[in-house]
């Protein structure tokens, strides 16, 4: 559904769209990892957002919106009909006067204020001015992949044992931590990501195991973020320092 703004906003409206709008996206070097999935077109409804001035693009099958200027401006059309060059995909709406602009590429994007990361940049020209900025579905970095984890907290792996994680797009988690396998429930946040409840099952192993599997759960039930460096390894960040990494094995 597209969310559609007054032109009239209220004071407390346009204090509460500037919070959730300035939000500035970063794009690391060039061989920063690109969306892995059976296309690169991204699917519709689609969100992407940008900031200095702080913008929202809303998109689905029939209607494209625009708010920008921190919410004060907005544009609204018709979604029109994609065009593609090779892995970009251009759209160009006329209303009111007005012409927009959107060019939608395939690449890993982070969000300057928060780090949640997406699959796609994002550029608008809207009479001219040119806004960037990061879209697409967060979850499609994650799902659809084994992760192997190669280290926590900076640590190799106790006799290389493996410590897998595996993603869904119900939100459910599952995987081996080493001694243990363990599933529950993950959720796409502001920031990135969060687990939990997380359940085990009650199987021994030696210590050191043990106090790997440990850390492994605690970086996972602590974790407020994460990102895929230049490589396409999962970096998942807890509290305090915590983290682990993954590659992925498909």
């Amino acid at each position: 559904m597209t969310i559609l703004f007054r032109h009239n906003l209220s004071v407390s409206a346009l204090a509460v769209f500037m919070l959730l709008s300035l939000a500035g996206c970063q794009t690391p070097g060039t061989d920063a990892v690109t969306p892995d999935s059976d296309s690169d077109q991204p699917a519709l409804p689609l969100r992407a957002l940008g900031q200095e001035p702080g913008w929202i693009l809303q998109m689905d099958d029939e209607q494209l919106q625009l708010d920008y200027q921190y919410g004060q401006h907005q544009f609204s059309a018709p979604t029109p009909e994609a065009s593609m060059e090779g892995d970009i995909i251009r759209y160009n709406a006329r209303a009111d006067g007005e012409t927009l602009f959107v060019e939608i590429k395939p690449g890993y994007c982070e969000d300057i204020m928060s780090g949640r990361p997406f699959p796609y940049t994002v550029e608008i020209t809207i009479n001219g001015e040119l806004l960037r900025g990061c879209g697409g579905d967060t979850q499609s970095l994650l799902v659809d992949r084994l992760w192997a984890v190669e280290d926590i907290n900076g640590r190799a792996l106790v006799d290389d044992t493996p410590l897998t994680l595996s993603f869904d797009t119900d939100h459910r988690v599952s995987g081996s931590a080493g001694c243990n396998r363990f599933n529950g429930r993950y959720e796409i946040t502001g920031e990135g990501v969060s687990f939990g409840p997380l359940a085990l099952t009650r199987r021994a192993c030696e210590a050191a195991l043990m106090q790997q599997e440990s850390d492994m759960m605690k970086v996972l039930e602590g974790a407020s973020n994460f990102r895929l460096d230049n490589s396409g390894a999962l970096i998942i960040r807890g509290y305090r320092g915590q983290s682990l990494r993954a590659t992925t094995q498909n």
